[in-house]
């Protein structure tokens, strides 16, 4: 459970209604839901549900109500491009096809509560790519230290610059600064999360974010997900995708009907909660699960 309240604004109207809905989502939703959003604290987060890449710059950050008022201009300004932005994801080499599924997205906002509130600075993300429900690696997106670090399953964390053989040899050099996620505890739990929320999906690959809290291991949740990524992921490049096609060579999977789509299931119910995270040690304090009779069947 992230503890994050979110409000999704409905966006189902035609192009020429397009200003009377944005009048619609500045002067009422936005203002009455900024003050009730996790309990109006902040920073608060306005997404847009229609576009999921890093280039359209498709989330703004507000970061207390004088910064909201004051802006309020550059706000309304800023859901109009978003709204009438088309998804061109040009950093990537299969952007024409991507760029078919999100053309067929209708536009829309989500308004999102902090993580942890009071905090002025983005958490430690990292980012853990999922291959046919096994975790391969994390890449450490923001933090303290910045990102471009990649954390490897024997518990390994690697930093890399933009220098010559860091960046063109990949010969990256042990991360100090993020040692912490390892040395604390943090990536069982990171792992599992990872690959549960892939499992349920049923899907091939993904791309699972997770927050991490320095000194607070069992506090991680899920950020976000994505079905592609744009991260930096070296030479392990290769070999991921080596291991994608391999599956679908092999035909090492089965193809199963949930009976419900996961995207109705609220906050997990069914499986997840009942099963995998209950009967997890590393996702709850009571240890004596593991042994239980319930977790065994």
């Amino acid at each position: 459970d992230s503890n994050i309240n979110a409000h999704v604004i409905d966006s189902n109207i035609n192009a020429h209604k397009i200003d009377s809905k944005i009048n619609d989502i500045t002067n009422t939703t936005l203002i009455h839901h900024s003050g009730s959003v996790k309990g109006g604290l902040f920073p608060m987060f306005i997404k847009s549900c229609h576009l999921t890449t890093g280039a359209s710059k498709s989330v703004r950050r507000i970061m207390n109500q004088t910064h909201l008022t004051q802006g309020w201009g550059s706000v309304v300004s800023w859901l109009h491009r978003m709204w009438e932005y088309k998804s061109y994801d040009w950093e990537r080499v299969w952007f024409s096809s991507f760029d078919q599924l999100t053309s067929t997205l209708t536009p829309g906002f989500m308004l999102q509560g902090p993580w942890q509130s009071g905090q002025t600075n983005y958490p430690t993300e990292i980012k853990v790519e999922v291959l046919w429900g096994r975790a391969y690696l994390a890449f450490v997106s923001t933090g303290e230290c910045g990102g471009d670090s990649i954390i490897l399953r024997d518990n390994t964390v690697w930093r890399y610059t933009d220098s010559l053989m860091q960046n063109i040899l990949h010969m990256g050099e042990p991360d100090s600064c993020y040692a912490w996620i390892a040395q604390e505890g943090h990536l069982p739990r990171v792992w599992f999360m990872a690959e549960s929320a892939a499992k349920l999906m049923g899907t091939d690959a993904m791309r699972v974010d997770v927050f991490v809290q320095k000194g607070k291991p069992h506090s991680s949740v899920i950020n976000e997900n994505s079905l592609s990524s744009g991260a930096e992921y070296r030479w392990h490049f290769e070999y991921m995708a080596k291991i994608w096609a391999m599956g679908h060579q092999d035909k090492s999977y089965n193809v199963v009907d949930p009976g419900v789509d996961v995207h109705k299931w609220w906050r997990g119910e069914h499986y997840y909660s009942s099963k995998m995270a209950l009967c997890n040690p590393e996702l709850s304090f009571d240890h004596s699960l593991k042994n239980s009779r319930e977790c065994a069947a």
